[in-house]
C-alpha cells in the first residue's frame, strides 16, 4: 500500500507540472503579443507625426512661395514706376524681372548671391543698376545631404542637420530652410563672419555704350567697382584681348579721382573714357588689370565682350499710334514691330538674312542683352506681329521672339 501510495502522488505533480509549463506558454504568447501591438501603435504614432510634420512644412513653403511672389512683383512694380515711358528701361525691366535680377543701391553694391551687371541704356538718364544672380549648381552630395536632413522627424535635429550643412557647404539658403530662429540667425550670422576677407573684389567689367558702329571711332566709357576691402588699388588698366584671352595692347587706366569718366571721387566706382573704333565687324574683348602695394598678383576682371556692328544701336524711340490690345490676353503692344534675340554663334549676316526673309526691319539694338528690335509691316492688330514671330521661331538661330509689349503706369 506505501508503495501505491507514492506512485500516485508522483502522478500527481508530474501532471501539475505539465499544467504549470503549459500555463508559462500561454502567458509567453499572450506577452508577445501585446509587445507586438504596443510596438505597432508607438511605429503608427511616429508615422503621423512625421506626416504631421511634413504636411506643415510643406504647407509653409507654399506660403512662402505667395508671399515672395507678390513681394516680387510689387518690387518690380516699383522699378517700372521708375522706368516712365522709356521702352529700352522697359525692356531691360522685363529681362531683368523674367531673369530675378535685383536693383543695386545707392552705392552700387548687390545684396549676398548676386553681382554687378554693368549694362544700362542710352537713352535712359537715371539708368538703372542691375545685380544678376550668381549660379551655384548642386551637387549630387548636396542634394543627398539635404534629402536626409529632410527625413529626420525631430525639428530641433533637422534644423542642426541643415545648420551642420550650411557650414560645411558656405551655403546661406541652407539657413533658410532651419525652422528655430536662434539656430537660424546663428546659421546666418557664423556664415557671414567666415565669409568675411580683406582681399579686394572687383566686379565685371561695364562700359557705355556697350557696342559701337564699324569704322567709327567712339568716345567708351568703362568702368568696374572694387569691394571687399578700404584698401585702395595703386593702378587699374583696361587690356583688350583677342578671343582666346591674350593681350593684344593696353587702352588706359581706369581713375576714382572724379575725372575722365569717373562720375565721384573715392566711392571705389573706377572708370575712365576711351576712343574705340574698329574697321570689322564682330567681337572686341577687355578686361581690367588691377594692382595693389602691398598685393604681390595682380587681380583681373572676367573677360568682357564689347560689340562692333553694322546695326543701330540703342532702341527706337516706338510710334505710341501704334499700340493695340491683345484681344485674347489683354496686353498692350505695338503693332509693327517684335522683339528677338539670336543665340550666340550666329553672324551679323545670318541676322540679317533672317529679318530679310520676313520683310522685316532692325531698327534698334541692345547689345548686352541680346534685344533687337524689329519694324514688321503694320496690319493694324496682333494677327501681323504673331505671323512674324511664328516665322522666326522656325529658325533655329533664333533664341526668342515676342512682342513689344508697352506697360502703363497708373
Amino acid at each position: 500500500m506505501p508503495v501505491k501510495n507514492t506512485q500516485n502522488d508522483f502522478q500527481k505533480q508530474a501532471e501539475e507540472v505539465v499544467k504549470k509549463s503549459h500555463n508559462k506558454k500561454v502567458y509567453f504568447a499572450i506577452a508577445i503579443i501585446f509587445t507586438a501591438i504596443a510596438i505597432g501603435m508607438f511605429l503608427g504614432i511616429i508615422v503621423i507625426v512625421n506626416n504631421y510634420e511634413y504636411s506643415q512644412v510643406y504647407k509653409n513653403l507654399l506660403n512662402n512661395k505667395k508671399d515672395a511672389a507678390t513681394e516680387q512683383e510689387n518690387y518690380y512694380d516699383v522699378l517700372e514706376k521708375k522706368c516712365g515711358d522709356d521702352s529700352c528701361c522697359l525692356a531691360s525691366l522685363k529681362y531683368m524681372k523674367e531673369n530675378n535680377y535685383k536693383e543695386a543701391d545707392g552705392n552700387g553694391n548687390c545684396p549676398g548671391g548676386f553681382k554687378r551687371n554693368n549694362m544700362w541704356c542710352n537713352t535712359f538718364s537715371v539708368s538703372l543698376k542691375w545685380c544678376e544672380p550668381i549660379k551655384k549648381n548642386s551637387t549630387k552630395d548636396e542634394i543627398e545631404k539635404i534629402a536626409l536632413c529632410e527625413k529626420i522627424i525631430y525639428k530641433n535635429s533637422k534644423d542642426r542637420c541643415y545648420y551642420d550643412h550650411a557650414m560645411s557647404k558656405n551655403n546661406t539658403s541652407l539657413c533658410g530652410r532651419i525652422v528655430d530662429n536662434v539656430i537660424k540667425e546663428d546659421c546666418y550670422s557664423n556664415l557671414s563672419e567666415k565669409n568675411k576677407t580683406d582681399m579686394p573684389i572687383f566686379w565685371a567689367l561695364g562700359s557705355e555704350p556697350d557696342s559701337i558702329p564699324i569704322s567709327n571711332t567712339t568716345d567708351v566709357l568703362f568702368t568696374t567697382m572694387q569691394t571687399g576691402t578700404e584698401d585702395k588699388a595703386n593702378k587699374i588698366i583696361i587690356e583688350e584681348l583677342n578671343a582666346s584671352g591674350s593681350v593684344i595692347r593696353i587702352i588706359g587706366n581706369l581713375n576714382d579721382n572724379g575725372i575722365n569718366g569717373d562720375l565721384a571721387e573715392n566711392d571705389y566706382v573706377y572708370s575712365g573714357t576711351f576712343k574705340i573704333g574698329s574697321l570689322k565687324e564682330g567681337n572686341l574683348f577687355f578686361r581690367a588689370k588691377v594692382d595693389f602695394l602691398n598685393i604681390s598678383e595682380s587681380i583681373y576682371t572676367e573677360k568682357y565682350k564689347f560689340g562692333v556692328t553694322r546695326f543701330p544701336i540703342g532702341l527706337y524711340s516706338s510710334d505710341m499710334s501704334k499700340v493695340i490690345t491683345n484681344s485674347k490676353t489683354g496686353e498692350k503692344m505695338i503693332s509693327n514691330e517684335v522683339i528677338v534675340g539670336f543665340i550666340d554663334s550666329v553672324s551679323p549676316d545670318a541676322i540679317e538674312n533672317i529679318i530679310n526673309a520676313v520683310d522685316s526691319e532692325i531698327i534698334g539694338i541692345i547689345f548686352s542683352l541680346n534685344i533687337y528690335q524689329i519694324k514688321i509691316f503694320d496690319t493694324g492688330d496682333a494677327t501681323g506681329v504673331n505671323k512674324i514671330i511664328n516665322k522666326l521661331l522656325n529658325y533655329s538661330e533664333v533664341e526668342y521672339a515676342e512682342p513689344n509689349y508697352i506697360t502703363e503706369i497708373d
